[in-house]
């Protein structure tokens, strides 16, 4: 979401907020906060009125105000309805090529956040195995032994096995965060990033 939308949305929730709390609200400088309220209040979306003390300042939307931020937020709905979407598709689409080249396992390496959600969302409509074939795995250490060990348990499942499509592999790990990469090579695991796949329009 934009500053300029947080800010609004900000204002509108609190009375009497100061410029201090909207740059800690929104991850912003103070003097950043400054310029984008100057801006705002000259394209009319916010009105400024005085106290009797001159250092206090009360932030009111004007009715231009409300309508660009009642715009601005169904923009933002419809955007990002549209990136999930498209990201569950993808995700659809990569965890379906898995299940023909006959994985035995798919785990999942990386922070539980909206990503992993859509995920989970996936598995668990579309096919139903979460924690069977699909399992979350939050330590890189545990993840490695599990691999490990199905590696040194079965003979059909060589490293090398793994990168051919339609012999039947071990395990192959999901990740969706691009810092991830350099961890799981210098830890020999074969992984797919998902966010190499998945490309979001602004």
């Amino acid at each position: 979401m934009s500053k300029e939308i947080n800010i609004l949305n900000y204002i509108y929730e609190n009375e009497n907020v100061t410029q201090r709390d909207i740059a800690v609200h929104v991850g912003m400088s103070l003097g950043g906060v400054n310029l984008l309220i100057k801006k705002m209040v000259s394209a009319g979306l916010i009105r400024i009125e005085a106290f009797k003390n001159p250092k206090l300042v009360q932030y009111i939307l004007t009715p231009e105000g409300m309508r660009e931020k009642a715009t601005k937020t169904y923009r933002f709905i419809i955007r990002n309805y549209r990136q999930i979407l498209r990201a569950r598709q993808v995700i659809i689409a990569i965890l379906k090529e898995l299940e023909n080249a006959k994985y035995k396992k798919v785990y999942l390496y990386g922070e539980k956040d909206e990503i992993f959600d859509i995920i989970s969302m996936v598995v668990n409509e579309e096919f139903g195995d979460y924690g069977e074939r699909y399992e979350y795995i939050g330590s890189i250490g545990r993840l490695k032994k599990l691999i490990d060990d199905e590696l040194s348990s079965t003979t059909d499942c060589s490293l090398d096995e793994q990168l051919i499509l339609g012999e039947k592999k071990c395990a192959i790990t999901l990740i969706w965060n691009v810092d991830f990469n350099q961890r799981l090579e210098s830890a020999d695991i074969v992984y797919m990033n998902i966010l190499e796949r998945i490309h979001l329009s602004d």
